[in-house]
């Protein structure tokens, strides 16, 4: 069970640090997404962020840093894959000049988890599995059931999106989900603690690893 955690979509002062010190408790892969596309504001984030760190860092923009900082890879949304043609030629140039570059996405339907894709996806996130923590009314999307038997003809590792916390990583391990991504459970509250949510989700996680 893989732990994937995904950025505030603002900038924030420090935000650098923060984020060093979850690389520090272990997080092995963050996705960068923000609101705000400018490649400058990304650029010195990144730069920041030691560079022992860089490759496990996925950005959601602006692609063309993972190259100039050999980052770990890049997050195709909607809005990339409606352009297929376009960012399959960016890719495959991103892919020749850095081999080992890893693709993902977001799928939001069951049924797109046996489609045939034109890129070769490392994993991909199934969202709203369980009802959202940052975003109000967003409930979770399928029955634990119907998930349960679409994972089990799955062409590529997925992670469960929507809803994580300690408790609901237990359900999406039972599901046959291969990790997480987590984002409202992890910046909800700036009185809470986010070392701590972490530390407690990674906790849950060696828990399930014992009985793998």
């Amino acid at each position: 069970m893989r732990i994937v955690c995904f950025s505030q979509a603002k900038y924030y002062k420090d935000e650098h640090e923060r984020l060093t010190q979850l690389f520090h408790a272990g997080l092995h892969i963050l996705h960068i997404r923000k609101q705000d596309k400018s490649k400058g504001k990304l650029k010195h984030l990144i730069s920041k962020i030691p560079e022992a760190y860089h490759s496990r860092i996925v950005l959601h923009d602006n692609f063309w840093l993972s190259y100039k900082f050999n980052l770990k890879g890049i997050h195709l949304t909607r809005k990339h894959r409606a352009k297929w043609f376009r960012t399959l030629f960016f890719v495959k140039v991103l892919k020749f000049l850095k081999p080992k570059l890893t693709l993902s996405c977001s799928l939001h339907h069951l049924s797109e988890l046996n489609e045939r894709f034109f890129y070769d996806y490392n994993y991909v996130f199934l969202s709203p599995v369980f009802d959202s923590i940052s975003k109000k009314g967003h409930m979770a999307a399928f029955k634990k059931k119907d998930v349960k038997l679409a994972l089990q003809k799955k062409k590529h590792k997925v992670y469960a999106l929507g809803g994580i916390t300690e408790k609901t990583i237990i359900e999406a391990d039972q599901m046959g989900f291969d990790g997480v991504g987590v984002l409202g459970g992890l910046w909800k509250s700036k009185q809470q603690d986010y070392l701590e949510v972490f530390k407690r989700l990674k906790e849950a996680k060696n828990q399930l690893a014992l009985f793998d």
